[in-house]
């Protein structure tokens, strides 16, 4: 029997498409009604909240060539009704919603590309190429109850 944290992190990609976490995920993505260019919807038509968090890695200043060097982590939070799902129902009991999720990264690097992700871009960058997303978790519908998020998401994005 796999362990929680082998099957959180999908593992070697080669084998992901015999782990029941793969399967759940692409029926997700799949289904036919999942359109990546299309936004979650919300009830009643109100704005999408999105949660957004940075985090300062380095900052460094040339103050010859005028050129500032920022190094940061960039959070994003929301919930997507379309990617909703039971994990101990799909999965079986060794689901932990507190801490297991799908993670889009391990499916390949097209697939990152499958869900809504917010336009943020970087303004001025130097370099473009170095501004990269790692990917989607996406959580259960039990895992912002069960880990006391102020606001309910079921997609990280980082």
């Amino acid at each position: 029997e796999a362990s929680s944290d082998n099957c959180r992190r999908l593992g070697d990609s080669s084998n992901s498409d015999l782990l029941p976490e793969y399967q759940l995920l692409a029926s997700l993505l799949d289904h036919g009604n999942y359109d990546p260019k299309v936004p979650p919807f919300t009830a009643h038509d109100q704005p999408l909240k999105i949660q957004v968090g940075l985090q300062m890695t380095k900052i460094q200043l040339d103050i010859i060539s005028g050129e500032v060097d920022f190094s940061f982590w960039l959070r994003l939070k929301w919930f997507d009704h379309r990617l909703s799902f039971n994990g101990s129902h799909e999965l079986g009991p060794w689901w932990n919603a507190s801490q297991d999720y799908l993670q889009t990264g391990f499916i390949g690097d097209a697939d990152s590309a499958r869900i809504w992700v917010p336009d943020i871009s970087c303004m001025n960058a130097l370099s473009p190429e170095n501004v990269r997303g790692e990917g989607a978790w996406i959580y259960d519908v039990a895992h912002s109850n069960l880990t006391g998020a102020a606001q309910q998401y079921n997609v990280f994005y980082s």
